[in-house]
């Protein structure tokens, strides 16, 4: 079989939590605190239609909210983590920032493929769209992860395009047809079809007997 490669940038996520504004956390936020807001009005008794500043606050919120829901729709994915190194991976080998681990020495492998940068998070369409976002993806949602020497490395990295998606793809199935990787684990990290679990079955097959010959 023909060596075949992918090349990708590695994203190293940043430890800690992600303080920063997101549109779900303005529209689910904001609407929390007005049913919190009009709980307290209801308690204490406040007359809504006479009190301005009520008013304010519950009109506040409510614009808070809308703002979210609004920005969900169209919001891209920000990363919390740095596009540091690169990943290469061949059928003969994968290197990660210049260091190279050798199929006969790996284990444990496993993996998925996510979204590329850009795609579409969901396909809700109408008012559901507006239920936060973010909408469209930053693309390092995607990782392998083994086990080399005893130690267990485990990496993320960029999808830049669906052309780029399509090159892992097609790696990952010649990956499988040769034997470095389990069915379970393909089909799986790939979200295979029927068809396409029993297509790349097909050429495993054909593959033993072409080396058996």
């Amino acid at each position: 079989m023909q060596d075949q490669s992918f090349i990708a940038n590695i994203f190293i996520p940043n430890k800690g939590f992600d303080w920063r504004l997101t549109s779900s956390r303005l529209l689910y936020g904001s609407s929390g605190i007005l049913v919190i807001f009009g709980i307290v009005v209801g308690q204490l008794d406040l007359n809504y239609d006479q009190n301005e500043q009520v008013k304010i606050v519950f009109f506040a919120l409510m614009i808070l909210a809308l703002i979210g829901a609004r920005w969900g729709a169209k919001e891209k994915e920000r990363i919390f983590g740095l596009i540091e190194g690169q990943l290469e991976i061949t059928t003969s080998y994968l290197s990660i920032k210049d260091k190279r681990y050798y199929w006969d020495s790996i284990s444990n492998f496993s993996f998925n493929v996510l979204q590329v940068k850009g795609e579409p998070l969901h396909a809700l369409k109408g008012i559901y769209k507006y239920y936060g976002g973010p909408a469209f993806s930053g693309g390092v949602n995607n990782y392998i992860k083994f086990t080399s020497s005893g130690k267990t490395v485990n990496i993320k990295f960029e999808l830049s395009s669906y052309s780029h998606k399509f090159e892992f793809e097609k790696l990952f199935k010649a990956l499988f047809v040769i034997g470095h990787i389990e069915l379970t684990k393909t089909y799986n990290g790939l979200h295979l079809e029927y068809e396409e679990i029993q297509e790349i079955k097909k050429e495993r097959a054909e593959y033993l007997t072409s080396k058996s010959l």
